[in-house]
């Protein structure tokens, strides 16, 4: 806006006080009766759609193209072409609007038999989605071009030509255009903050003068499968972003600036980091997942004291044996790090390093050969989501943070789990919903999954939403209300102070993917008003799965506020995989006020000392198995 002569914060901010404007995000929005009342000003200017300052309805537009009937009063066009249906235009058909400022072409199907022969030189704004030309018009001079958004287009080069400064471009957005071949050396846009080129498939280098863009601070290249090399970015000073990810034939890393906060690395064939990276104390989030030629991480890689995430999922890093005693000391110096990603990364063993990083809030370790998990990972308080599904070798589960998320499934050798650890829920509203995941654990014990069952319903009544899928073929025990196949019905004893409501299911679900499990609760009260409740098991699933046995789901429902409640009925919601001889027997209990402060007051009573008879035999086969692997 300030490229139009507008004072866009002072202005837009005087606009919201008026109440004119809203801010959503990153959004601005106006009632739709101010926008009507714009459109209609508009409108006033002229008979003739030539003649008025926009342009936004598609016929307009379409009758201004098609006939030629542009004049200087047009600055604004905003062109969506969807299902518009294709047609020609003059080569010259923006030769009769030299004030045009803002140009946005969207789905384009316009065609272009002679190419383009002119844009404005007022041009702030031009955006084409699916720019039909190999380039830009010889004779568009792009001094005033602030952004330039050209997705999807059939460029091949910017320039046919003499070559043109961009001297007040600041964003440029070439994305998927599957043609482009290169940006001349002699590019020059000294304030461009943006470049966006991801996908650009046949790009094989950028423009060596960019590596002195002092100005630029987002830089995406990513899935440019040509690029084979960069150079050093050490003086973009400003860089902050940088996405190389899908660079499959780029092997080496270019030289890093100081300032970076993004690196994205995934899926690209480097080998090793620069030492440069050392020096990037700003950075927050580096991804490395999919780095297959990637076996080490460099000793600087300790010094990055702001990282917050680290994803190596799939790479190459060595986290066994002699490298990996190297390795692991690293991570566990990054004292800001929330987010761990080590999946399929070949991991043997889990250091007790590990417990070291407090700060850490995702951890996901999937798909490693590790069999157990040191018991210091409770240490880990922050840790909201746990991911050590498909870790075939895992047989013995300690003592665990309160997760929001925890996912087991596939663990097929699972024998041994700490149940207390998931009566420890934790509460608040940041921490509402808690996802347990251990389907296809097949060899915890019959007493091992009835006490996790247990133990959740005992901790967590009246408390916090949560969702189980477990290995079993009944409902829990402490269903009141209980029967065979996917639907109940039932008339409640008590009517008054209801807090929520457990709901269970035993499901056959052999050779079957699942993607979806959902239901419905219909509470009636004492005037025979209804109420329904939706529920789903949906947070408990990362994607599709396979279950090769018969499973229980359980999950507890909180409401609102406390309901009076006279009648309710249970259904699980009918699908091709879900059919009702799939469904073994469901349940449902209400939970009320006074069961509730049972409940607490039970709970305070217990103490850590008080451990079950299941808990200390799980610790006796544990300390055995130990001893026997030693």
């Amino acid at each position: 806006m300030e490229s139009f002569g507008f004072f866009a914060s002072c202005g837009i901010r005087s606009l919201i006080d008026k109440s004119l404007l809203t801010i959503l995000g990153s959004y601005v929005t106006m009632h739709n009766l101010l926008q009507q009342m714009g459109k209609e000003i508009v409108n006033e200017e002229c008979k003739q759609p030539g003649g008025r300052s926009r342009l936004w309805n598609r016929e307009d537009i379409s009758h201004v193209f098609k006939t030629n009937t542009g004049t200087d009063k047009i600055e604004c066009i905003s062109f969506e072409m969807l299902n518009a249906g294709a047609f020609e235009i003059s080569s010259k058909i923006f030769m009769k609007m030299p004030n045009l400022k803002f140009l946005s072409i969207y789905d384009s199907e316009l065609i272009l038999p002679d190419g383009l022969d002119f844009l404005p030189e007022q041009l702030r704004y031009l955006s084409w989605h699916r720019y039909p030309l190999e380039s830009l018009p010889l004779k568009f001079c792009p001094n005033n071009l602030v952004q330039l958004h050209l997705p999807e287009s059939q460029l091949k080069q910017l320039w046919d030509g003499d070559k043109r400064p961009f001297k007040s471009l600041e964003v440029m957005n070439l994305q998927s255009s599957l043609s482009l071949l290169r940006i001349s050396d002699s590019f020059q846009a000294p304030n461009l903050e943006e470049l966006r080129l991801s996908s650009c498939s046949s790009l094989i280098e950028i423009p060596s003068s960019l590596k002195y863009s002092t100005t630029l601070v987002r830089l995406h290249l990513d899935y440019c499968v040509s690029m084979r090399s960069l150079p050093s970015f050490l003086q973009l000073e400003n860089l902050e972003i940088l996405d190389l990810r899908g660079c499959s034939k780029l092997d080496e890393c270019p030289e890093l600036p100081c300032n970076l906060r993004d690196l994205n690395l995934s899926e690209t064939a480097i080998k090793q980091l620069p030492s440069s990276i050392g020096h990037c104390s700003q950075l927050v989030e580096l991804s490395l997942s999919e780095c297959t030629e990637l076996e080490n991480l460099p000793n600087c890689i300790g010094q990055l004291q702001s990282l917050k995430k680290l994803d190596a999922t799939g790479s190459g890093i060595n986290f066994n044996g002699c490298k990996g005693l190297t390795v692991w000391p690293l991570l566990s110096g990054l004292n800001s790090l929330q987010k761990l990603y080590l999946g399929n990364c070949g991991i043997s063993e889990i250091p007790e390093s590990i417990g070291s990083l407090v700060s850490l809030k995702e951890l996901y370790l999937d798909g490693n050969d590790f069999e157990s998990i040191p018991a210091n990972i409770k240490q880990l308080s922050n840790l909201d989501i746990l991911m050590l599904h498909d870790c075939k070798r895992l047989r013995y589960l300690p003592e665990l943070p309160g997760t929001r998320s925890f996912s087991a499934l596939n663990c097929t050798s699972l024998e041994f789990v700490s149940f207390s650890s998931f009566s420890k829920a934790k509460r608040g509203d940041a921490r509402r919903y808690t996802n347990l995941n251990f389907g296809n654990c097949i060899k915890l014990g019959d007493n091992v999954r009835l006490q996790i069952t247990e133990a959740l319903c005992s901790a967590q009544q009246g408390q916090n939403d949560y969702r189980l899928c477990i290995p079993g073929v009944e409902v829990p025990q402490s269903m009141k209300y209980r029967t065979s196949g996917s639907h109940l019905s039932v008339q409640l004893e008590r009517p008054d102070c209801m807090l929520g409501f457990y709901f269970s299911a035993v499901i056959d679900f052999q050779d079957f993917d699942i993607y979806e499990i959902s239901g419905c609760g219909i509470f009636q009260d004492k005037s025979g008003k209804t109420y329904e409740y939706d529920f789903d098991f949906n947070s408990i699933y990362f994607g599709r799965f396979k279950l090769d046995s018969k499973h229980v789901f359980l999950g507890y429902q909180t409401f609102e506020h406390e309901m009076n409640f006279t009648r309710v009925s249970f259904q699980l919601n009918q699908r091709e995989y879900l059919r009702d001889e799939r469904v073994i027997n469901c349940g449902i209990h209400p939970i009320y006020r006074e069961e509730y402060r049972k409940a607490e007051r039970r709970n305070k009573r217990r103490k850590e000392s008080d451990k079950d008879i299941v808990q200390a035999a799980n610790t006796e086969l544990w300390e055995k198995t130990s001893r026997q692997r030693l």
